[in-house]
């Protein structure tokens, strides 16, 4: 657990939060850590904290329509409340909001804050144990991010840290990979994704961008579409993308079958 999780963990237990419900209670949250929140017009900004004294101010632009969205830039300005309180004043757009780290990569402020905020709305102790419960699918990841209220792509990533099987999830922007989030399972059979390159047309991402149907289901590609080289590039996986064209960006989840894992240790691919 990174140290933006762990101070997430540590308020959730401060404040004696215990189920979904008190996760709703965001405002009264962030009151009790020391932040007003309130709504108002931003010109570049999703969202802004003025570190102040008696207390900071949390501000959430008027544009953001999507009240997960809101939630989530709430919860981003506390964690640079509690992580990064040195600095007076951070405006954040849509780009901070979006940034992910990848892997094992050095965070900075705006992933940290972004970890906080996924740590915040989406506890380990009530959101882990529904995710080893269900198999994965873009429509598990809805069902969670309706039932905790909280952003697709949060939802998204910590679904892959809980979930049994071999899964990551991938952020791609104007056809260029920014990022990708994968489980334990996944890196041990040396799959990593190829960040910083263009999307492959062997994807159902790439199918988006070319403004072509999107299925509803997933789909199976080979693991090379997406993969550096090494490991079981020739795999089979399965893949399923939600479209995000506000943000001019495609989320794409991939995961590898039992049955192939199984037929992976005893073939050469």
């Amino acid at each position: 657990m990174g140290s933006a999780t762990y101070r997430a963990a540590s308020i959730v237990e401060d404040l004696r939060i215990v189920s979904i419900t008190d996760l709703q209670l965001l405002e009264l949250i962030a009151f009790e850590r020391g932040a007003i929140v309130k709504c108002s017009r931003l010109d570049v900004a999703e969202s802004r904290l003025i570190v102040g004294r008696p207390y900071s101010v949390i501000t959430v632009s008027t544009s953001v329509s999507d009240p997960r969205r809101e939630r989530f830039n709430i919860a981003h300005e506390l964690g640079h409340l509690e992580l990064h309180r040195r600095e007076l004043v951070f405006p954040c757009d849509a780009g901070s909001i979006n940034d992910w780290p990848s892997g094992g990569a050095t965070q900075n402020l705006e992933q940290e804050a972004n970890e906080f905020a996924a740590g915040l709305l989406l506890p380990e102790k009530l959101f882990a144990p529904l995710c080893r419960e269900m198999d994965p699918s873009m429509e598990a990841v809805r069902e969670l991010a309706e039932q905790f209220n909280v952003s697709l792509m949060a939802t998204a990533r910590r679904f892959v840290q809980f979930s049994h099987a071999p899964v990551a999830v991938v952020w791609t922007e104007r056809r260029l990979i920014k990022w990708f989030q994968r489980n334990e399972p996944f890196e041990d059979l040396g799959l990593f994704v190829d960040v910083n390159s263009m999307v492959s047309d062997a994807t159902v991402a790439s199918r988006v961008f070319n403004g072509e149907y999107l299925p509803q289901t997933s789909d199976v590609v080979r693991a090379s579409a997406w993969m550096m080289e090494g490991g079981f590039r020739d795999m089979p996986m399965r893949e399923q993308c939600v479209a995000m064209p506000n943000y001019q960006g495609v989320l794409s989840l991939l995961w590898i079958e039992e049955e192939w894992t199984d037929e992976a240790e005893e073939t050469d691919w």
